[in-house]
């Protein structure tokens, strides 16, 4: 394959490697928002609970004295 037929098949990969990433996004916020909409309340409340950890471990775990 030349450098010049690379060039013309770049933007087909980028398309294609957006198309999977978005459609790998969309699955996982459907399987999330599934999972949260059939859970009962007490269930929510610790899903929620779980993400807001997630998000400040990275600031939680060293004052605490734990790796990250």
């Amino acid at each position: 394959m030349s450098n010049a037929d690379s060039l013309r098949l770049a933007p087909l990969v980028v398309g294609l490697a957006l198309v999977a990433l978005a459609a790998w996004g969309a699955v996982a916020l459907f399987l999330t928002t599934y999972r949260y909409i059939r859970a009962t309340p007490l269930q929510r409340r610790r899903m929620r609970h779980a993400w807001k950890i997630a998000r400040r471990w990275r600031r939680l775990a060293p004052s605490l004295g734990l790796p990250r």
